[in-house]
Formats: C-alpha cells, structure tokens, sequence
C-alpha cells in the first residue's frame, strides 16, 4: 500500500500536467479531489488498527532509538529514527540483478550457483519476456500519455532497488516520510510488476483498437529532417489524428524528396500503364525539414 502510493502520486501528477497542456485543469483538481475523499472514506475503518501498529512501532526496530549497543556489528538502528541504512539494503539487488523481470533467473535465481551481489537469493523476479516487450514497446511508441509517468515511476523503482544507489536512495532514506521504515527496497518492484502488464494491455488495445488504424507514429532521423520536434497529434485519447494529418503518399513523397527524387516523374511501367509510387495523390511535407 505505501509503495502504490509512489505509483498513484506519478500518475496524478502526469495527469495534471496533460490537463495544464490541454486547458483542462480545472475538471482534473475537482476529480483528484473527490479521489482523495473517497481514499480517506475508505482508510477510515481502518483508523483504530493504524493507531496500534503507530503506537507498537515506537518500541521495534522502527522506533526512535533508546539504547545504544556496544558492538557496531550489532546496531542495527544507528540513527535517531527508522531502520539503519545498511540494515535496509542489506537484501537488496545489484545493480545487473532487475533484469530478471525480462530474463529469469539472469544470476542464478536460487540455485546453488547463485553468483549476484546479495547474500542468498530465494528467486528473483519474472514478469514475463512478451509482457515486457509490449509493454517496452507501448512506454516508447504509444500514443496515451499516461506512458510518461509510468515509464518515469519504474525508472525510479529500479533504481531505488539498487543496494548502492548512492545519493538517490540517500536521499529517500533521509526526507521522504516513512521510506527508512520498510526493509529491503527491491520489494519496490512490484510496482514495475504493475505496470508491465498494464503497459502490455495498453499495447494490445492500442494495436485492436477499430480506429487504430486511423493513426500511426513513424520516426524519421537524418536525411535533411529537422531534429527534435513532433508533427501531427492525435486526440486526447490516441485514437485518431486531428493535427496536421500525413497520408502514406505523402510520407512516401517526402522521403523520395529527401532521397533527391521527384515523387511525380519516378515512375515504373506495371500492367501496361506507368504507375507512381504515390499514386495520384503525395505531397511533400516541407515542414519537417531542416
């Protein structure tokens, strides 16, 4: 639960800025407000349970430090607050270890032949190979623009299940509340573990959708193109262009334009009339060039 909060707090963050963008921000602050009632409705019955694990973690490991041991080896809350730093990341993951969720087992899983950085290993995690491809493919390719903070909320995650992590991990560890109290911070994957098959299912609905069709994504680099810039936008929901629309005669007209060919002399005899790679139709795009 403490963790999806990470997840949550990305999305509505990409949510208000896609609003901003749009002029749209207004409807998007009534609708996080009437989710953040709903949640706290929702945490309610759970208030009396909250308050006794509160009071419970004063005295554990969690709580604030009363006495101080002897042999260092031993301390295992050496600051004022929280879980000593070393003691949380004891079981973390190195930092080639996250790419079990695409490879199983990349060193060794929990076979005897273990050979990663942690002191043993009971499995690594696995999300599946197709998953994380279409989901790989959906946070570069697709058109929805929840992909941003998703892709931005699963860099943090893998980063953050590093056992050395240095400043960044330092950095939660010392001023987000609550993070030193959680132990080993690879369980921070199952965020990634979310969103890999909502980023599949996202790909998926894209590529059936009935109007996918109607719009496409193509990259062009080199050849006299304008670099760093977009031409064209879909709808608010990916489905169909409505800004400088390009058909596939034209994008072929463009590139035989920057290959120094005349889209409408290059032609070929096919069945016994000479035919145009653009048909009728094909236009160059000059407003991608450089």
């Amino acid at each position: 639960t403490y963790y999806l909060l990470f997840l949550l707090a990305a999305v509505t963050l990409g949510a208000w800025i896609h609003a901003f963008r749009k002029g749209e921000l207004p409807s998007v602050m009534k609708a996080t407000g009437l989710l953040l009632v709903g949640g706290l409705l929702a945490a309610i019955p759970q208030t009396g349970q909250l308050a006794v694990t509160e009071q419970y973690s004063e005295f554990t490991t969690r709580g604030e430090r009363v006495v101080e041991s002897t042999s260092r080896s031993m301390d295992l809350n050496d600051q004022d607050d929280g879980l000593n730093r070393d003691y949380i990341l004891e079981y973390s993951m190195g930092r080639g270890e996250w790419w079990s969720v695409l490879v199983p087992d990349i060193k060794g899983g929990n076979s005897p032949y273990y050979w990663g950085e942690q002191r043993f290993s009971g499995g690594a995690f696995y999300f599946g190979a197709f998953a994380f491809a279409l989901c790989l493919a959906w946070l570069i390719a697709g058109s929805h623009w929840m992909r941003w903070p998703l892709l931005a909320i699963s860099a943090l995650v893998i980063v953050l299940s590093w056992r050395d992590a240095s400043w960044l991990t330092d950095a939660f560890l010392n001023n987000v509340p609550l993070f030193n109290k959680f132990r080993d911070t690879k369980m921070m994957l199952v965020l990634v573990q979310l969103v890999v098959p909502l980023g599949a299912a996202m790909a998926l609905w894209e590529l059936s959708h009935e109007k996918a069709t109607k719009h496409w994504k193509l990259w062009l680099a080199g050849g006299g193109v304008r670099g760093g810039m977009n031409y064209g936008e879909t709808d608010e929901l990916g489905f169909e262009a409505v800004t400088n629309r390009v058909h596939l005669h034209d994008l072929h007209a463009t590139i035989l334009h920057l290959m120094g060919l005349d889209h409408e002399h290059l032609t070929y005899f096919f069945q016994g009339r000479n035919e145009s790679l653009t048909d009728v139709g094909g236009r160059v795009i000059k407003d991608i060039m450089a």
